[in-house]
């Protein structure tokens, strides 16, 4: 049945598994050693990964994630650590046990879990990460090498950061943070989710 699943997506992964089965029990992994790894922003734009040296700044922190996809939704814990040397996300299921697990460096991207189906290309998760997290100038030059428009907006005093990819006039994704909170909307695959820092 994973092969209705928009499987690039591990958000709409998720609530599949959620909704439909979690029974997968063998180990799999999906691994791409290459330098250089591109995304399909739609169908005939594409994205080339940055390096994690373009993080803005460092992250180590437990993350609610609530995800929304066609009327459904899923929640979960994630953990984020991501600096100059790479990305790495933990996701947890409510016992506090890892249940996939991603990680991005300068030299490969990965991701290794015994409940998602071996498919699931981690480059996907990565460049929202980047839309969101990473140096706003550098996200904007890829992004324009596909005639794709990245926009930033200021509000409530600098408190509230408003980024945007337009394809022409059409916003394809919006996300918008503020203290330890993140909206992502992307309208083009209709989805959209939010993170919010766990309380310690």
């Amino acid at each position: 049945m994973f092969r209705t699943v928009k499987t690039f997506f591990l958000y709409i992964v998720l609530i599949s598994l959620c909704l439909i089965s979690a029974s997968c029990a063998s180990s799999k992994t999906a691994e791409n050693a290459l330098p250089v790894h591109k995304i399909k922003v739609t169908i005939t734009k594409r994205y080339t990964l940055l390096q994690p040296e373009y993080l803005l700044e460092n992250l180590s922190s437990l993350q609610l994630i609530d995800v929304s996809y066609k009327g459904h939704k899923f929640s979960a814990q994630v953990f984020v650590q991501a600096d100059i040397s790479g990305v790495y996300l933990t996701l947890l299921n409510s016992f506090g046990t890892s249940i996939g697990e991603l990680e991005y460096t300068p030299q490969t991207i990965s991701f290794k879990s015994a409940f998602f189906p071996v498919h699931i290309n981690p480059a996907y998760i990565i460049a929202d990460f980047q839309f969101c997290y990473y140096d706003a100038a550098a996200v904007a030059e890829q992004l324009e090498k596909s005639n794709l428009h990245f926009t930033i907006e200021t509000r409530d005093k600098g408190t509230t950061e408003i980024r945007r990819i337009y394809m022409y006039k059409r916003c394809i994704e919006e996300i918008i943070r503020k203290n330890h909170y993140v909206q992502i909307i992307n309208h083009y695959r209709n989805y959209s989710y939010t993170l919010q820092e766990a309380a310690e």
